[in-house]
């Protein structure tokens, strides 16, 4: 199984919507974590650690219209490792395969909305009730 992560991140670039041939929304979006300390009353960066955070379905769709970069989030997912190699060097990669995704607070205010289903098309932002998570 892989490991569950819970992280605080600063996002880097706007989230990317696609869909799947079979119609299903799934989004990157390109994340830094920062260590900052206080250091004799200066706030210095320390070491930055950026990846990729991928998301599907509803939290895909409400991730491109609600995040842009410069926001900060919490994202709530199993953390991978990639492997690939390329010109005979062999890279890799981290990367949080999201199950939520929330605006922090600490900077900023956010207002919520529920996302309501459309009848009438065959790619709802809202899935059917028996898939939902907590009812609240």
């Amino acid at each position: 199984m892989l490991p569950r992560v819970t992280a605080e991140v600063g996002v880097v670039f706007d989230p990317e919507c696609r869909f799947s041939q079979a119609g299903k929304a799934w989004a990157k979006v390109r994340v830094v974590a920062k260590d900052r300390k206080n250091e004799n009353g200066t706030w210095v960066d320390g070491e930055a650690l950026f990846f990729d955070v991928i998301c599907f379905g509803r939290v895909a769709e409400h991730l491109t219209e609600s995040v842009r970069k410069g926001d900060t989030i919490v994202v709530n997912g199993r953390l991978s490792e990639n492997v690939w190699e390329k010109d005979g060097v062999e890279r890799r990669s981290i990367q949080v395969t999201a199950d939520e995704i929330g605006v922090s607070l600490l900077w900023g205010e956010a207002k919520t909305e529920r996302a309501m289903t459309d009848s009438t098309s065959s790619t709802s932002t809202k899935a059917d009730p028996q898939e939902e998570g907590p009812p609240w």
